[in-house]
Order: structure tokens, then sequence, then C-alpha cells
């Protein structure tokens, strides 16, 4: 209200101050990343500056660890200012904390540019560790294997594709699935358990470890030779063994076929539930089946060996069963009623051959009337070859004592008209090496066109028709022999011939194809050729009883050789047997 009461000497004027910098708060805000096996993070800001001015912040920032996790604890430092207007600013911190994720890596990509090591993170496009990353891939590379090694770090994935090779030599890798369309191998000395899980793809995996499947799917083929051990309900391409498989309980089916070549198969331990195994086919060609429980499908054994039972017990063959001639059927005998013996019941045609093992359990005794009924089938052809018991318990068992019900009828089990003695078998062979080896000479000679006969000294006299086989000569030093001829083809000539050192005897052509004679004298020691027999069919070979320990043994010894007048048609130029 005075205002015109003054007049200003000057419109202007000139001083100084000061415009202190904006003190600048900033506040941080945590960026969500994928794991990439760094704790590098990225945080965003907002801050209190004048609008309109050119102002950046700078900084780092760091998760705790580098694992996936929600809530993760940023930590950044370092915080400065530039641009045109940074100096107009100053931080009220340098630093500050926030959070933010780590998500889990949706996958993780094997690369092999350092060779095969899972451990070499210059393999991955980022190494898989821990739970960090959902799934793996192994792909087709057509080089060496990708080994899971001793100084990988423990791996937990929902899942693992393998389109290539990848062998499991250290333990410390999991995965929820695995999708194999490649080759998988369990190392030697490494246990996995796939119980509950399932492997898809029709990739191969082998086991030379220990593996667990307890209510697994296996989409493609099984090879083991390490263990295997089935349980609960399982589901697998094909099986090839060779080396320990147990079912302990429960079902296990196969899409394809169930083949052995050695090893073991066990169908469930001592105690348990009898497993089943449902197969098509099961082919062992090697190695053991044995136990208590049921093949679904045909069994065929053309080598190694069948032992139904624990001690006892019984093997259900839903299919036909068939033992081929390199076969062994194992039996155990722990009593007279049925169960307490091992058994064997074929649904279809069981077809028998090879060598059936007969044994005690528990030292039982059978007794001579005592019969088991150790097969039941749908049908039945082929015979065993042969049996063999163990301990004296079974000294004197028979194969009559032993039944097959066929068709719901009882009858005897099949074997050969006379099953061979191992012992009797051994005596002979020996006896023949002996006589043959010290008292003959072989040589072979013609007459026309039939084959020589046997010559030596001591040996044979006899004579053959013109046109069948010459008669064996022997000759020595004093004695004289006689000769046998035949007139009109009369069917043997005969003729002995004696001496006091050796016997010579000679023999002549006949009439008919065969021919027949024997001498007698020292045998010479000092030939030691077997004898050169040509084709001619063997009815019997006699020997002597064998001779006391001091005996000579350059005494004489006979052997006939009898002919098949009828049925020796062979052509003689072919080798004898």
């Amino acid at each position: 209200s005075d205002a015109g009461n003054y007049t200003l000497a000057s419109t202007g004027g000139t001083t100084t101050a000061t415009i202190d910098p904006r003190a600048l708060t900033v506040s941080y805000t945590g960026v969500n990343k994928t794991y990439d096996g760094s704790t590098a993070a990225t945080v965003s800001s907002t801050d209190n500056r004048v609008q309109g001015d050119s102002l950046s912040i700078t900084r780092s920032a760091l998760f705790a660890d580098k694992n996936a996790g929600t809530g993760k604890t940023v930590t950044v430092s370092g915080a400065s200012l530039t641009g045109d207007d940074a100096g107009n600013y100053t931080l009220t911190s340098t630093g500050g904390t926030t959070t933010a994720n780590i998500e889990v890596r949706p996958q993780s990509v094997f690369r092999g540019v350092a060779g095969g090591a899972w451990s070499n993170p210059a393999n991955w496009d980022v190494m898989p560790e821990g739970a960090n990353v959902a799934s793996v891939l192994i792909p087709s590379t057509g080089g060496a294997p990708v080994v899971f090694d001793g100084e990988a770090l423990a791996v937990r994935l929902q899942s693992l594709t393998n389109t290539g090779d990848l062998v499991l030599a250290a333990r410390g890798l999991e995965a929820a699935r695995i999708s194999n369309e490649g080759r998988l191998t369990v190392g030697a000395g490494i246990s996995l358990d796939l119980s509950g899980r399932t492997v898809s793809g029709a990739g191969t995996l082998s086991n030379l470890g220990a593996l667990q499947l307890a209510g697994t799917s296996l989409e493609g083929a099984l090879v083991n030779a390490g263990t295997v051990v089935f349980s609960g309900i399982n589901r697998v391409g094909s099986v090839t063994n060779s080396g320990r498989v147990t079912l302990a309980e429960g079902t296990t089916t196969l899409a394809g076929r169930y083949a052995q070549s050695a090893g073991s198969t066990n169908l469930g331990p001592d105690g348990g539930a009898p497993p089943t195994l449902a197969a098509a086919t099961v082919a062992i060609e090697g190695g053991v089946l044995e136990g208590t429980g049921r093949i679904t499908g045909s069994l065929s054994v053309t080598g190694g060996t069948l032992a139904p039972g624990n001690s006892p017990g019984a093997i259900g063959i839903g299919g036909d069963l068939s033992l081929g001639s390199g076969a062994k059927l194992a039996l155990e005998l722990g009593g007279t009623r049925a169960g307490s013996y091992d058994s064997l019941a074929v649904q279809g045609a069981a077809r028998l051959g090879g060598t059936l093992s007969m044994g005690s359990v528990d030292g039982f005794v059978p007794a001579a009337s005592d019969s088991f009924t150790v097969l039941s089938s749908g049908s039945l052809s082929g015979a065993f070859t042969g049996m063999t018991t163990s301990g004296a318990a079974m000294a004197g068992f028979l194969t009559t004592q032993l039944k097959a019900e066929v068709g719901g009828v009882l009858q005897n089990l099949p074997f050969p008209a006379a099953v061979p003695d191992p012992s009797v078998v051994s005596a002979i062979q020996t006896g023949l090496l002996t006589t043959q080896a010290g008292t003959q000479t072989s040589s072979a000679s013609s007459a026309g066109a039939s084959p020589g006969g046997l010559s030596g000294s001591g040996a044979m006299t006899g004579s053959g028709g013109a046109a069948g086989s010459a008669g064996s000569s022997g000759s020595g030093a004093t004695g004289t022999g006689g000769s046998g001829s035949t007139s009109n083809g009369s069917n043997n000539g005969a003729a002995a011939g004696s001496g006091t050192a050796n016997g010579s005897g000679t023999g002549n052509a006949g009439g008919a194809p065969p021919s027949g004679s024997s001498g007698s004298g020292t045998p010479s020691t000092s030939a030691t050729d077997l004898p050169v027999v040509r084709r001619s069919t063997v009815r019997s070979l006699e020997l002597p009883d064998a001779p006391a320990a001091a005996a000579d043994k350059s005494s004489s010894r006979e052997v006939r050789h009898l002919k098949d007048d009828k049925k020796d048609k062979t052509d003689t130029k072919e080798p004898a047997c």
C-alpha cells in the first residue's frame, strides 16, 4: 500500500547463491530370470529425479545363489549416476536389496564340443545341476558316448531325452521320466531304481549294474548283463539276459520275447508269491531258468538248465515246452506227495530232449515203489537221451518211477530203450583204446574194387566175397595158419590159425560180400596205430572182462565185428564213422 512512496534507483543487479544437488533416492525391483548357472541378477529402479532430466544409474546386482527358487534375495551395489544432469543429483545410497525369482530351466542340451564328459561345462549350453533344469537332451552325434562320470554334479531331472549313447558311470543322475530312442547304459557297480517310472521310446536299456523295476514301464528293449529285480506290475518291450534276472512277485508283461544266453532267471524267491512272466516266447539258450512261477507263453530250452522249484517247486507254462538236445532238466525230490518234488505243468505240447538230472532235497531217499508225476501236458513227444543222478540217495533211481500226465492220462515219462550209464561207457572206451593201441597196426589195401581188410600180428583171419571185403590176415614166425573160403556166394568163410609164438592166417576170396573169421596168437605190442575201419554196420562190440591189475597188458583180446548182410548197401568209398 506504500509502493507509491518509492522509486527504484536501478531496475537490476547481481549477487551469488548455491543450488545444492538434489538428493536422489532410488528404489530397486528385481527381475526374474531362468536358471543359467550364474548368480548374475538384473534390477529395475525408480527415483525422485526432476522430470525431464537426463540421468542414468549404473549398478551391479547378484542373487544370493545360482539355484532356482522364488523370492530370492538380490543385492545391489556400486550404484553411480551418469548422464547430462548427473551433477544435479547425489545418491542417498549406492546399493540396496530386493527380491526376484530364478525359474527352472526348461531344457539343457549337450553339445559335446569338448569330448563326452558330462561334467565339462564346455559341453553344455547350460550345464544341468541339482533340480535347476527340468530336462536334458542328449542328441545323436554318432561319436563317443556321453559319460555321466564321477566328476559330474548330482542332477534331478523331470525328464531325460536320449537319442544318442549315454552311459551312467557314476551315481547322481535322477529322472522322473526317460525317453530313450538311443542306447542308455547302466555301468558296472551302479544302482538305478526305476520303480514307478516310465522309460518311453524304442531304444535299448543296457544294464551292467543293478537295476530295480517295480511298477515300471519300459517300452524298449532291456539287455541285462548285471542284475535286475522285477516286482509289482511291469511292462517291458523285450528282455535279453546274460546276467541275473529275478522276478520277485507280480506280473511282468513283455511286448516281445525273453531270451537268455547265459546267467540265470529266477522265478520268485523262497517264501514269496509266485510271479508271472507274461511273454509269448521265452528262449533259454544258456544259463539257468529256475524257481516257482508261471510263464504265460511257450518255453524253449536249447541249452542250459531248466530247474523248476526252489527246492522244491513248480513252473507253469501256458504254451508249449520244447527241450532241445543241449538242454538239461534238473528235478529234485523231497517226498512222494505232490508239491514235495519239482514239477512242470504245460498247457500245450511238451517235446522232450536233452538230459534229465535227478537230485534229492534234505536227504530224501526214494523207494523203488515210489512214483513221481513230474510233468503234465496236453500232448507229449520226444524223449530224454539220458538221466544223471546225484548223491547216494538217488543211486538206484529208475526212469520208470517218473510219470507224465498227458491229456489227463498217466504214463511213464519217455526215455530211450537203453539209458547210457556214464561209468559203463567210460569203461568201454578205456578198453577199446587199450586193446587197439597195444595190438594192431592198420593198413588199407584193395582187392579189386573192394576195400582192404585189417592186418596185424596175431590179429584175425577170415575170408570175404570177391565183391565184398577181403579178410584180415596174420603172420607169425612159427606155426601154421588155416584158411577158409566160401563157394557159391555162401554167407561166411571161416578159418582159424594158431601158433606157439605168433599165429599166421590168410583170408581167401569167397563168393559172398560178408566176411568173418577169427585167429589166435600172441599179439605184438610194437604197433600203436588205430585200425582203418571201412563202412560197415556195427551191431555189437564184445570185450573180455577187465584183466586183473597184475595182468600182462600184451595179453590178447578178441574183438568181434559183425556186419548186417542185407542192410550194408552203403557206397564203400564213403569214410567210416
